[in-house]
């Protein structure tokens, strides 16, 4: 572990991959579990497209109801497994990543010292302990956030252009909006994380400093000049930790209401041709369906941003 921290290099640090294998597992997990998702969400419009069809239709037979229940009850079922999956991947990861980068610490602090306290830097004291309860939003939202928003809009889109060209031609021209908004804004949030993070490793280094001298600071009466130098820095670890929040509730505001107007724009060209009889009920039900699909987990991304350079 170098003093100096590394850049970040993409969603998923090459280092981290080395470090922890458990990681690597998790990302083929999440991965294999964004396709099924995918295909599960396609099924679930299609029931749903038609089934609402029929029964808006004048077919004297209907729609066979129990069938179209039983169809989103097994859509459901797999969508609760695969969310299980998920989560238990998850917690393996956690456990070592938890495990295997506080070894790594202490052998590494061990290497350059004795084997107490004062043998850890700020630096790796705040890794050890803060830093990896952080990664945990990363491993548990960010990861399977980023599989779902590269598999979803992918097979959701090209469902969408088998049945409508136009409705396709508005989703990849509004889509790749999404992702350059959550570029600039992430830039900004990132700045901010990591100035979070510089305040906080100074907070450990200072508490710990504290903790080992208070004996010496309480015999010549200065425990209490300390205690306010302490609270200082916790007020300003809180302040940028407020002014990031505030910059990912905004990025996330932003996103939510382009991915609102382009739905929106697709569902008044649907009605528009479902008027004008270009369009049939069903076809229009599909694409209204999975038209929110293509831009859901990329806002999920973008709300989630702030776990990723943390983590």
């Amino acid at each position: 572990m170098g003093p100096a921290a590394r850049a970040p290099r993409g969603p998923v640090d090459p280092g981290l991959l080395r470090l922890i294998p458990e990681l690597r597992r998790h990302l083929m997990v999440v991965s294999t579990a964004a396709v099924v998702i995918s295909v599960a969400v396609v099924s679930q419009a299609e029931v749903l497209a038609r089934g609402i069809a029929a029964l808006v239709g004048a077919s004297d037979d209907g729609p066979d109801v129990a069938q179209m229940i039983t169809a989103l009850a097994v859509v459901a079922g797999v969508r609760a497994a695969i969310a299980w999956t998920i989560e238990r991947a998850a917690a393996v990861t956690m456990e070592g990543a938890r495990r295997r980068i506080r070894t790594a610490v202490i052998d590494h602090a061990v290497a350059g010292g004795d084997r107490t306290t004062a043998g850890l830097s700020s630096r790796e004291a705040t890794v050890a302990t803060a830093g990896v309860d952080q990664m945990e939003p990363y491993v548990r939202q960010y990861v399977p956030a980023m599989a779902q928003a590269v598999a979803l809009p992918l097979v959701a889109g090209a469902r969408i252009a088998l049945a409508d060209w136009v409705s396709a031609a508005i989703v990849i021209v509004t889509v790749p909006l999404i992702p350059i908004f959550m570029i600039l804004i992430g830039k900004l949030t990132e700045r901010r994380a990591t100035r979070s993070w510089a305040v906080l490793q100074r907070l450990g280094g200072h508490f710990l400093d504290v903790l080992e001298g208070l004996p010496t600071l309480r015999l010549f009466g200065r425990a209490g000049a300390q205690a306010r130098s302490v609270r200082g820095v916790s007020e300003a670890y809180r302040a940028t930790t407020m002014r990031t929040l505030r910059v990912a509730m905004l990025s996330a505001l932003a996103l939510e209401l382009l991915a609102t107007l382009s739905v929106a724009v697709i569902a008044v060209a649907i009605g528009l041709r479902l008027l004008a009889g270009g369009l049939t009920l069903a076809t229009g039900l599909v694409v209204l369906l999975l038209a929110p699909e293509c831009y859901l987990p990329l806002r999920r991304v973008g709300a989630r941003y702030r776990a990723a350079p943390t983590g």
